[in-house]
This record gives C-alpha cells, sequence and structure tokens, in this order.
C-alpha cells in the first residue's frame, strides 16, 4: 500500500514542478524576504528618528525610560 502510495506522489510531483529544488526554495521566500528586510529597515529608521544616536535596541529603550521619566 505504501509503495503504491508513493509512487503515485511521485509521479504527480515529477510532472508538477520540473525546476531544481533550490530555485523553487528562492521563488517561495523571496517575496517574504523582501516584506521582512523593508519593515525592519522601516523600524530601524523609526527607532534612529525617536531615538539618535542609539546603537542597539537597549539604547532606544533607555532612551524611551529617560524621556518617560521627565514628562
Amino acid at each position: 500500500m505504501d509503495g503504491a502510495l508513493s509512487y503515485a506522489l511521485f509521479r504527480y510531483m515529477r510532472g508538477h514542478d520540473p525546476r531544481h529544488w533550490l530555485v523553487s526554495a528562492v521563488s517561495r521566500t523571496a517575496v517574504p524576504f523582501a516584506a521582512t528586510a523593508v519593515f525592519v529597515a522601516i523600524l530601524g529608521a523609526a527607532m534612529l528618528a525617536y531615538a539618535p544616536g542609539a546603537s542597539s535596541i537597549g539604547q532606544v529603550l533607555e532612551h524611551a525610560g529617560a524621556t518617560g521619566s521627565a514628562r
């Protein structure tokens, strides 16, 4: 039974996507990667505008604590 199912699945997949596995992996992850990169870049720009000179997230949080207690 397992052999028949494996054979049927193999025949289905063989004709389904003839490209190399690396091409398939890159084409399926390119959009999520680009979206994540854009999101992180926007977040970094926002943190730089909020806490100029900060070089880490800890320094941004420190800046937020310093400005929050001064109010």
